[in-house]
Order: structure tokens, then C-alpha cells, then sequence
């Protein structure tokens, strides 16, 4: 997936804009934690270089927030992510990637991340 531009739909025909990111990158997850928030993580740019970005947008403020490196340090492309969700909150998991077995778990409430078991 090459990240630098996207939209969102909630019924597959209206579509809106969303803030641009600062840069493109290829290989990264996309997590859809609700009808309004997305999270990314890691991939690659053009020039090779893993930027460590994780970011989340918010459709309510139209804006993307950066939300520090993961433990694993630095970014990686082409990991898997998923949402874990409880009654008020939400996680992030974070794992693999080329040249990483690291499994890394972002938590909202907190705004920090903590480096699970490798696979």
C-alpha cells in the first residue's frame, strides 16, 4: 500500500478527503479502529529509509497525530497490525515486518506502546 493520499467512504458511494500525510511511504498497516479513526504504521519511502511513523487521524479534527516510535525502535515496513477493543478503550498490536520479529502493542489510553513477546 503507497500511503500519501486518502479518503474514506461510510456507504461506498460519498467519499471524503483526509489530511495528507508528510510523506509517502510503501508497506505500511492500516488499522481501522472506528468509524472516524484510522492508525498506521511503519513502511518505506522512496529513498529506502524506514521512518518511524506511527500515526493516528481523526476524522472529527481532520488531522493525523504522531505517536512515538515503538520499542522495536525506528520504523519497518510491510508489519500486520490489528485492533484489539474493551468497553471504553482500544489497542493496537504491531508485528513482524521485513527484517523485524518484533511484536509491539500501542495503547490509547496512554498514548505508549510496549514490546510484546517475539514470534
Amino acid at each position: 500500500m503507497v500511503l500519501s493520499y486518502a479518503c474514506r467512504t461510510l456507504d461506498g458511494d460519498n467519499f471524503d478527503d483526509l489530511s495528507p500525510i508528510d510523506h509517502s511511504v510503501i508497506g505500511s498497516c492500516l488499522a481501522i479502529v472506528d468509524d472516524s479513526t484510522l492508525f498506521v504504521f511503519g513502511g518505506a519511502e522512496d529513498s529506502g529509509a524506514y521512518p518511524p511513523f506511527p500515526g493516528i487521524y481523526d476524522a472529527a479534527t481532520s488531522e493525523w497525530a504522531y505517536v512515538g516510535s515503538s520499542p522495536a525502535g525506528g520504523g519497518r515496513s510491510h508489519p500486520e497490525c490489528g485492533v484489539l477493543h474493551d468497553r471504553l478503550s482500544w489497542r493496537v498490536v504491531v508485528a513482524g515486518g521485513f527484517g523485524s520479529d518484533a511484536v509491539d502493542l500501542f495503547d490509547n489510553d496512554s498514548s505508549g506502546w510496549t514490546s510484546l513477546r517475539k514470534c
